[in-house]
């Protein structure tokens, strides 16, 4: 099975994933999902990332509380990745840099957002990472693929968490300052009167 751009190759005990000019092999523990939303394929393993993560480290992790690895659980905990039709989207021991980037540099440029919009893929970890934001008093987000959303939710739900964030509440998405529609955000843009959708502060992207 090839993609443009990152692909995967599903073989007996390994998944190879294929980046342009790189190589990354890692070995999986379990196939947590394979579904479709929609006409798309997603596909959430996971899997231990070579070489400083094997089977016998994991084992300890799991059956040895004296041991090192249990003694540092975050290095040695299994990696999730999630395919999207074969092409790898998002994995949890990247999902800072991701989101961090996607959102903190437009907001920052702005010297106090108070009103952000989401078109696209809006979990809760780009809504946590919006909420940072001491200065947003709203988040409006656009619920067109309900159903990706709520299978993220399932198996990330670190991702939804924003009970650290003060003046937040246990799950990111349901934060009162977060408005959602399911209706397709260009129609909406299109439809709504001028007083509603012009006022945005910033506009962030995030799509499959």
């Amino acid at each position: 099975m090839e993609e443009r751009g990152t692909s995967c190759y599903h073989a007996v005990g390994v998944l190879w994933i294929v980046m342009p000019k790189h190589r990354i092999f890692t070995s999986p523990l379990f196939q947590i999902a394979s579904v479709y939303v929609g006409s798309d394929r997603i596909d959430i393993y996971d899997v231990l990332r070579s070489p400083y993560q094997t089977l016998e480290s994991y084992k300890r992790l799991l059956t040895d509380e004296a041991s090192y690895e249990a003694q540092n659980p975050q290095v040695f905990e299994p990696d999730r990745i999630v395919f999207a039709n074969g092409v790898l989207q998002s994995r949890r021991s990247s999902v800072a840099t991701y989101y961090e980037m996607l959102v903190h540099p437009a907001m920052f440029a702005h010297d106090g957002p108070k009103r952000v919009a989401i078109l696209g893929i809006a979990d809760g970890a780009l809504v946590r990472e919006i909420l940072r934001h001491k200065s947003v008093e709203q988040v409006v987000l656009w619920e067109y693929n309900e159903a990706l959303m709520n299978l993220t939710a399932e198996h990330f739900p670190e991702y939804n968490d924003c009970s650290f964030l003060t003046g937040s509440i246990q799950t990111c998405l349901d934060d009162p300052r977060v408005i959602k529609y399911k209706s397709n955000p260009m129609v909406w843009f299109a439809d709504e009167d001028e007083e509603t959708n012009s006022k945005f502060d910033v506009i962030i992207l995030d799509d499959l």
